[in-house]
């Protein structure tokens, strides 16, 4: 469920937070989980920026909710709330709860796998970025509208001919996402 490492029993984490949140320091997080399948696997490692003001629309965010760190991406925001940041995880059927602006502790922007980097900051990136949110987007108002419209509904739950179409958007999404991956992520040795 988490893709990012559990922050209560790491002292050193706990330090990387802190710099992350209160200055303008970059700092390697590793991933666990599989929320993100197929871009972020386990094992890898992501730089995260402190770059709360400047998100958009497809951003891959690091956030934390009640002590645990989430590596997901931004979909929508919701102005009329204070928790109004709408978050999924790419290999998630669906939406996480609402979040507030304050719960993100950065941005992902490069991705490091074995002895490999790719920047998530190319324009092509960026632009699969927002590409891919607007799907996740649809398929989350399809499958959960009323968590979509309106944040009281966060812990409604799809089933039936719904939740099979939502897998099969999360199926037609993953080669798309390894198409971006292979032909648009440059990986640097």
């Amino acid at each position: 469920m988490t893709a990012a490492p559990d922050p209560r029993g790491d002292k050193t984490l706990n330090v990387a937070f802190e710099a992350i949140a209160e200055s303008s320091q970059s700092i390697w997080l590793p991933v666990r989980g599989n929320s993100m399948l197929p871009l972020l696997r386990a094992g890898d490692h992501v730089l995260v920026s402190p770059s709360r003001p400047g998100l958009t629309l497809g951003d891959i965010v690091v956030y934390q909710r009640q002590g645990d760190l989430f590596i997901h991406r931004l979909l929508a925001q919701h102005d009329q709330n204070e928790a109004g940041l709408l978050i999924k995880g790419d290999n998630r059927l669906l939406p996480d709860p609402l979040i507030r602006v304050e719960d993100i502790l950065g941005r992902a922007v490069k991705l490091r796998r074995e002895q490999r980097m790719m920047s998530l900051e190319t324009p092509a990136w960026r632009l699969i970025n927002k590409v891919i949110a607007r799907m996740m987007l649809f398929q989350a108002n399809f499958l959960c509208p009323r968590t979509v419209a309106h944040p009281e509904g966060s812990d409604q739950f799809a089933a039936g001919w719904r939740s099979r179409l939502g897998r099969l958007t999360l199926w037609a999404l993953a080669p798309i996402l390894r198409l971006a991956g292979y032909s648009v992520g440059r990986w640097e040795d």
